[in-house]
């Protein structure tokens, strides 16, 4: 199943590349602050990311090509769509907390429009990182779905006047 995994590397790629279009348009939006808590947040929050699905990638990959059990394998690529698709809802919540805070001061006050510096590219990064953490644990769920065990079908050689015979195992 090689194009399966190639579905799901292609997946993670773009699911990291929506993580890190997000993560470059919260670091703008904080570029201008007197403080550098939230661009170190944001960037420390991606490259923690992908260093967890870079180990998990390695660990399955490395997997594939031992005589390791399927759960063996298929466990990590799952926690790790788990994790993608937990994280997903938390910056999900926090965009929408933005969004309903923009709301609320533009109710409260009265007016059509309210200072709310780079309030677009915050929700766009929010949605970005979201969508690209969706896909990350989409393509989790790929990888860890093409593992099927170690070697399906055990064959013995059998030595017999000096040619080499395949048979399957009893």
């Amino acid at each position: 199943m090689p194009s399966t995994r190639r579905i799901g590397g292609l997946v993670l790629i773009f699911g990291y590349l929506g993580v890190i279009a997000g993560t470059v348009a919260w670091a703008i939006s904080y570029w201008n602050q007197p403080y550098r808590e939230g661009e170190i947040f944001q960037v420390a929050l991606a490259l923690g990311i992908g260093l967890a699905g870079l180990a998990c990638w390695r660990w399955t990959a490395a997997s594939r090509a031992s005589d390791a059990p399927a759960t063996v394998v298929r466990a990590p690529t799952r926690l790790m769509a788990a994790a993608a698709l937990f994280l997903a809802v938390g910056i999900a919540a926090s965009t929408y907390e933005t969004y309903d805070n923009h709301r609320q001061l533009l109710q409260y006050s009265h007016s059509t429009t309210v200072s709310y510096p780079h309030y677009r590219l915050i929700i766009a990064g929010g949605s970005a990182f979201t969508v690209g953490l969706l896909l990350a644990a989409i393509g989790f769920l790929v990888l860890g779905s093409t593992h099927t065990g170690p070697i399906d079908e055990v064959r013995l050689a059998v030595q017999v006047d000096d040619t080499t015979e395949v048979q399957p195992a009893p």
